[in-house]
């Protein structure tokens, strides 16, 4: 039984990251990221938000903190290349005209600006907008609930095993 442990574990923690959610580098040097939906543009020197040549499926926030973003493509133009899209955070961008927002109606901009909403969790945790996600640590699950820890599911594994024997 400790040999079926074993390969759980390592199916679980080497294998099963590779199937479900990648991260990819994408437009200016950002991370697209397919398990969490998002592109990470974070703390880099961008001054607009570059649109892709060809259409990006799948992505519903694009973080753009810490940048020196000034003003966004207009919603129309974003829209077209990311369907899918719902958010843009562009907090942290000391010059960006809170003007520019007037004509955003179907994407939400979280902004440093007045009047603007706080971000919302989706299953009670936000992506980490510090640093970009690393393809290698990825451990999830795919159905979209909090990443789980080896140890926890190595403990649950071993006190199912310990129940049935029992």
């Amino acid at each position: 039984m400790i040999n079926f442990n074993l390969f759980a574990t390592f199916y679980l923690s080497v294998i099963l990251p590779t199937i479900h959610g990648y991260v990819f580098p994408c437009l200016d040097e950002c991370q697209c990221d397919t398990d969490d939906e998002v592109i990470y543009c974070h703390n880099g020197r961008r001054t607009t938000l570059e649109l892709p040549d060809i259409r990006l499926r799948g992505f519903i926030v694009i973080g753009l903190t810490n940048n020196a973003i000034e003003k966004l493509p207009d919603e129309k133009s974003i829209l077209e290349l990311f369907p899918d899209l719902m958010a843009i955070d562009v907090e942290g961008n000391a010059q960006f005209d809170c003007e520019s927002l007037k004509g955003y109606k179907k994407i939400k901009v979280y902004s440093d600006c007045k009047g603007t909403e706080l971000m919302i969790t989706r299953d009670q945790r936000l992506p980490d907008i510090e640093n970009p996600t690393d393809a290698s640590s990825i451990f999830l699950i795919n159905d979209k609930k909090p990443p789980y820890n080896t140890v926890v599911f190595q403990l649950r594994c071993l006190n199912n095993t310990t129940a049935m024997t029992n």
